[in-house]
């Protein structure tokens, strides 16, 4: 059987999840010191078969680092857990005979993409694969992050997931620019910079030129005979966006209709006089979550018959009703599409909550999938070149539709 290393790198370093009964568990650094030196390996349940795990777009060339390296894979992961604060939120809620069971705010996110490399460490056990990982807490400190950096560890691992904040992450890059023999994971950032004159870094967000490619493929597909229309919030400065949506859609849409408003507050029912009262295709092009609310509500009230299409946003506004987002057809290019009705990926969100006793979140799954993807022969996203001698940009989008109470892929 193959064991998976999983240490602490850092004398401090904790990591909390909950209970069952809601208390916070604690891992900490001295009982895997003390596992160490008895020679074990902190291990747990292995879960998950090659074949129980979603499989995504795939690419010619592999980016797993497990087709080129036959020996234990490294990871190192750089996230801002801040520890320090944590120490000291606890000791002020002891002092003050309150509630202990409670993380900084800050450190929610770090810990999330931890519990998804924690539970994607059982997959590549049951794989066959062996691993190492350590973890790093980089504080958000860019003096914290210049001694990781230069940690054994760090310099020996295959794999880099993260740090996440820009000033860490440019540092963490310059510093390992030419490492050929080592993949640097960005799950979230969209400077484009990073990408440049650096070949080993992957950024797991996708591109917003591969957003614009797949909603004006649609639009062209099965939109043409409609009337098409252009929302745009000028608050947010979309207007350079729009201007390249009418010159790729021009020939087909030879009437394209703009319709701007200053900010949200300037919607109200009056303004959709615009509409046919025939069929019309709306595009809006928002990020604003109050702004795209207040419009798709708008619609969803109007006698017109509408058919929406918008951006990855709206599907996180909880307030909207989803039989108005049904009733108006609304379509969204989502980035990593996952399905969570697909049998074996309930699975997978069932294990995870029996393991942390809370629902998997976006960012779990994102760090889950990306170590299967750069870890084993499991692809799931689709990378492209971001320019020559460049590094990585992620192009793993599907166009879905609202439909049967659900968030859909559009099938040709």
């Amino acid at each position: 059987m193959i064991l998976v290393n999983f240490t602490f790198a850092q004398e401090k370093i904790k990591f909390g999840y909950h209970s069952p009964t809601g208390k916070i568990n604690i891992l900490d650094v001295e009982k895997i010191k003390k596992n160490k030196k008895e020679q074990k390996f902190l291990n747990t349940k292995t879960i998950y078969s090659k074949d129980v795990v979603q499989i995504y777009n795939s690419i010619n060339k592999s980016d797993s680092i497990f087709t080129s390296v036959y020996d234990t894979l490294m990871i190192s992961v750089i996230l801002p857990f801040y520890l320090q604060k944590n120490d000291t939120l606890e000791k002020y809620l002891k002092e003050n005979e309150k509630d202990t069971n409670q993380i900084y705010n800050k450190s929610r996110l770090a810990l999330s993409f931890l519990e998804g490399i924690l539970i994607a460490k059982d997959s590549l056990e049951r794989l066959g694969i062996p691993v190492i990982i350590h973890v790093f807490d980089s504080e958000n400190n860019l003096d914290t992050v210049k001694k990781i950096v230069s940690d054994e560890r760090v310099r020996s691992s295959n794999i880099l997931f993260g740090p996440i904040f820009s000033k860490n992450f440019n540092l963490t890059r310059n510093f390992y620019r030419k490492d050929s023999n080592k993949i640097i994971i960005n799950p979230l950032s969209k400077n484009y910079n990073f990408l440049r004159e650096t070949s080993n870094i992957y950024f797991l967000t996708t591109y917003n030129k591969s957003q614009e490619d797949t909603l004006v493929k649609c639009l062209i597909k099965k939109e043409k005979s409609r009337n098409l229309s252009f929302i745009l919030n000028n608050s947010e400065n979309m207007k350079t966006r729009y201007f390249l949506f009418k010159n790729r859609l021009s020939s087909v849409f030879p009437s394209i209709v703009l319709k701007e408003f200053k900010n949200s507050l300037s919607v109200n029912k009056g303004s959709f006089t615009f509409l046919s009262n025939t069929e019309n295709t709306v595009v809006i092009l928002s990020e604003d979550k109050a702004f795209l609310k207040k419009v798709v509500t708008f619609c969803g009230a109007s006698d017109s018959l509408i058919r929406v299409y918008t951006l990855d946003p709206l599907k996180q506004i909880d307030e909207l009703n989803i039989e108005t987002l049904m009733k108006l057809n609304v379509h969204i290019p989502v980035s990593n599409y996952f399905d969570r009705q697909y049998v074996d990926n309930k699975k997978l969100l069932d294990d995870f909550e029996k393991k942390f006793h809370h629902q998997m979140d976006k960012y779990s799954l994102l760090s889950f999938q990306s170590m299967l993807h750069f870890c084993s022969k499991n692809k799931q996203f689709t990378f492209k070149r971001f320019s020559k001698k460049g590094g990585y940009i992620n192009t793993n989008i599907r166009m879905c539709v609202y439909k049967d109470y659900q968030l859909i892929p559009v099938y040709n």
